[in-house]
């Protein structure tokens, strides 16, 4: 028996007092034309950290996600966004625009103190996300463990930190304490139940598990293969109850990055504020040895670094030029405030450091500059890497069949969500992909990130 079986057992009985025929049932009441909206289902899994190359992979057992492919459309790889990383992938996968736009800018954000802070709460984000487009077209939505949802305008919401009564679902459910961390076990069967019960014409369902064996344990890991596999499992199962409600359904797998091995973590903070040190004062020649004089805000495989003051910049920009330069640092490529405008990344940044593969930047402030990695991964690189590109599958009505489409932005998939359900784009969004007798990569009707 899995260990999990009892959480299926209090989650499942939590569930029991109301699979029961909704009162309100829209499918019953609606008019003609309330009915042709919501036949409409969209289901988009996300599988954190799932490079497009593990599905090509003759070792892994991959039935679901192979069986989507046959039956539909799917990309090679899917250029991401700066940076690689999870909660400004997921929101553009819903928005449509880069972190430029839409401000979730990477996992965590500096508060006034320099800590890090996770980004949480819908509202953090700056521009209009699918939920957004759908909320008031009588259309359903969910979301199950979506990154930045709290508060989020969905009618059955499961954020990743716990339910906290903001939804009607959760109003409907008494939580236990054991409901609070909800993994990718809790989210497969919250995801079947909410089908049941609720039938969203819309559902956001991200999975976690794979991007944590692949940090822990490295992206070519027995660990991240049988993940892999477990998910793939968990996949079925939803599709299963899926189209047993609703044949005709639209199911997307997507991911939010790839993943590379990690060998080498580096503290940046630490050579800068030496240099700073050693040197005493800034360009305008006022001592700022005990403020602060930048910030190294890490994204794993790179790192935005706040520069406060204008007049600093050019010996930060000298200092980062000299550690490139150096073999043991392991920087790839420092973009400047234009080229990182250009990349999409975040506009209060006065660089970004890209580091080489295998490296990574950590947050620490102190202690030794280098430190080695026994084994493990990490992503966050510039979306240029090709192992940074991530996964898209797509299968439904009028969607060929076993049709490889190459190489993908990631800003695609959100027009092609809307479409899909029938409602406008909204503005800023770039041309989605065809959906009709086949996919194509389209090109961009708004070419600034």
């Amino acid at each position: 028996m899995s260990a999990l079986s009892p959480f299926r057992a209090i989650l499942c009985g939590v569930f029991v007092a109301t699979l029961m025929p909704c009162a309100c049932g829209m499918a019953q009441t609606a008019s003609g034309e309330e009915r042709h909206a919501t036949s409409r289902h969209v289901v988009i899994i996300s599988v954190d950290g799932l490079k497009p190359e593990f599905l090509f992979r003759h070792d892994l057992k991959l039935p679901a996600m192979r069986g989507l492919m046959k039956q539909g459309t799917y990309a090679r790889g899917v250029v991401g966004v700066t940076p690689t990383v999870t909660f400004p992938s997921h929101t553009t996968i819903i928005s449509g625009v880069t972190p430029s736009r839409h401000g979730i800018c990477s996992n965590a954000h500096p508060d006034n103190d320099g800590h890090l802070v996770s980004y949480a709460r819908y509202s953090e984000i700056k521009s209009p996300t699918i939920l957004d487009a759908v909320h008031g077209t009588g259309l359903t939505t969910a979301a199950i463990g979506w990154p930045v949802t709290v508060d989020a305008p969905v009618d059955y919401l499961i954020t990743p930190q716990a339910p906290d009564g903001a939804s009607p679902l959760a109003r409907q459910i008494s939580f236990p304490d054991s409901l609070r961390a909800v993994d990718d076990d809790a989210r497969s069967i919250w995801a079947s139940l909410i089908i049941k019960r609720y039938n969203p014409n819309l559902m956001l369902l991200h999975f976690n598990d794979l991007d944590r064996m692949e940090h822990k344990y490295g992206p070519d890991s027995d660990e991240a293969a049988q993940t892999a596999q477990r998910i793939d499992a968990r996949i079925d199962a939803v599709i299963v109850m899926e189209k047993a409600l609703n044949p005709d359904a639209t199911i997307i797998v997507v991911s939010d990055h790839g993943f590379a091995p990690l060998r080498h973590d580096v503290a940046l903070s630490v050579p800068l504020r030496e240099a700073l040190d050693a040197n005493g004062t800034s360009e305008a020649g006022s001592d700022k040895r005990a403020g602060r004089r930048f910030l190294v805000w890490s994204t794993d495989g790179s790192a935005y670094v706040l520069v406060p003051d204008a007049r600093d910049r050019p010996f930060i920009q000298t200092e980062l030029q000299r550690l490139k330069n150096r073999d043991d640092m392991g920087i790839d490529r420092i973009l400047s405030e234009t080229e990182l405008a250009q990349a999409g990344g975040c506009p209060d940044a006065a660089f970004m450091v890209g580091m080489k593969l295998g490296w990574g930047v950590s947050g620490a402030v102190d202690g030794p500059a280098v430190r080695d990695i026994a084994h493990g991964g990490t992503h966050g690189y510039l979306p240029d890497q090709p192992s940074m590109r991530s996964t898209f599958i797509m299968t439904g009505p009028d969607i060929a069949h076993d049709h490889d489409i190459g190489i993908i932005d990631m800003r695609q998939i959100a027009p092609t969500i809307l479409h899909i359900l029938g409602v406008a784009p909204e503005p800023g969004m770039v041309s989605a992909l065809g959906v009709s007798g086949h996919v194509r990569a389209a090109r961009s009707s708004a070419d600034a990130r």
